[in-house]
């Protein structure tokens, strides 16, 4: 046996979800521990026999093989291999997440080794870990005239995916307004309805209703309430209103010029819009204008989709986390970075480059694999490790740790189920956040009630 004099250094390291799984003797798939009534282990459960072992010395759980004679044989009904309980201090369980999170250490430590590794602010990446949006000033356009049909005249776009798609397509647009009073518009004189297609001077279409000598100009799909060749008397509603809701510059300049002051709006040119922050993990055409770890809002992101489909994946969260640590050179990057630093004077810069280096040289040189900073499988420590002692009155006390466990299982359970129903993606985000909080309390040791 080896004493605590035969060690002379221990060494960590990062363990690959192969390790856990290596380690584990059993998948644990529910939260609960034992049952009230039998006061047997729940199958599946924090103290699963079939899992960990036998609670009882080279005793089943059915009770079918009892007694050493049996040792080795794993029953067929209950599947509890019958061997000595002291085994359950030794055999370890795991939890295979339905979405990977980070861990706590890497991520809200002191240093923040992750922060340091991907050269990202601290704040950002825990924005990014934990699903948080950022709040982004926006102004709408409405596209008046376009020459191809990836963007097609009417839509709406913000200031961001303009940038974005002006790149690439060749389109106009105008700040977008919206009408939020618009009289009905009744005939002023009576005669025969004529009804015709014009333009204004930005190329936008629009139609107009002409009663005797008199036009009537409808912008958008508005509801006529008359037909060509109809004959109208004075005072008949024409339409319940001249616009649709959002309307160009150009348009609502026009409105204003014909009905006057009845008509009221506003020009939306600063919207408050909560976005995410996607990571960009992988680029698969040479045409994508982005680089692996650029940031991007979804605006960005669903416009450059919109030029490159399939051309590139960009995550959030700790999946996306996962993506750029998987697509990291450390070799290259240690290049790149002390390339860097023979090219920078200024002091500051100098500071953050040989932190990141320091830091990328550590994970090139111990052999880590950095995408082990995200957890897919979580470890569970034998139960005899984290024991349940029955009380007087028949009511048991037990470990923290059970009710952390728990915690991450029914979180865990609830995702699955989420995502084999098809949930909405901003509730799948919620649960996957809430996972993620789950585990850092385990590793951070954070008892809730």
């Amino acid at each position: 046996m080896i004493s605590g004099d035969d060690i002379k250094r221990i060494k960590l390291q990062l363990a690959p979800p192969s390790v856990i799984l290596n380690w584990s003797h059993g998948e644990i798939t529910e939260s609960e521990t034992i049952n009230y009534r039998t006061h047997r282990a729940e199958r599946g459960g924090l103290y699963a026999e079939e899992i960990f072992g036998p609670a009882n010395d080279y005793e089943c759980a059915c009770g079918k093989y009892k007694g050493k004679k049996y040792e080795g044989i794993t029953c067929e009904k209950c599947h509890v291999l019958v061997t000595d309980s002291s085994v359950r201090r030794v055999n370890m369980g795991h939890i295979q997440l339905a979405s990977p999170v980070v861990h706590f250490w890497f991520l809200k430590g002191v240093s923040s080794l992750l922060s340091r590794l991907l050269g990202i602010k601290k704040r950002e990446l825990q924005r990014i870990a934990y699903y948080e949006t950022e709040p982004m000033e926006e102004a709408l356009y409405l596209v008046t005239t376009s020459d191809c049909k990836e963007v097609r005249p009417g839509e709406t776009l913000y200031s961001s995916e303009v940038n974005v798609l002006s790149q690439e397509f060749s389109f106009e647009v105008e700040p977008a307004y919206y009408v939020e009073d618009a009289p009905r518009v009744p005939a002023e004189e009576a005669g025969r309805v004529s009804i015709e297609d014009r333009q204004l001077t930005n190329g936008e279409t629009f139609t107009a209703v002409i009663i005797g000598s008199i036009e009537y100009p409808m912008i958008g799909e508005v509801d006529l309430l008359v037909e060509e060749g109809d004959d109208v008397d004075e005072g008949t509603i024409i339409a319940e209103r001249p616009a649709d809701e959002l309307c160009s510059q150009t348009a609502f300049e026009m409105l204003l010029d014909r009905y006057g002051a009845s008509i009221k709006g506003e020009v939306l040119d600063r919207e408050i819009l909560d976005s995410l922050i996607f990571i960009v993990t992988r680029i698969k055409n040479s045409a994508v204008p982005l680089e692996l770890g650029n940031h991007l809002s979804y605006l960005e992101k669903r416009a450059y989709e919109r030029i490159y489909p399939d051309g590139f994946i960009a995550d959030t969260g700790a999946a996306g986390l996962k993506g750029l640590l998987a697509a990291l050179d450390m070799n290259e990057l240690h290049r790149s970075l002390t390339d860097q630093l023979s090219h920078t004077s200024a002091a500051g810069n100098r500071r953050r480059i040989l932190r990141q280096l320091e830091v990328v040289d550590q994970v090139r040189l111990s052999g880590n694999n950095p995408q082990d900073m995200i957890l897919e499988v979580i470890p569970v420590l034998p139960p005899d490790l984290r024991p349940m002692i029955q009380l007087e009155g028949g009511k048991f006390a037990t470990t923290d740790l059970n009710d952390l466990y728990r915690r991450i299982i029914n979180r865990n359970n609830r995702l699955k189920k989420l995502i084999d129903m098809g949930a909405p993606e901003v509730i799948l985000r919620n649960e996957r956040r809430m996972l993620q909080e789950a585990v850092d309390a385990l590793i951070h040791n954070e008892k809730k009630e």
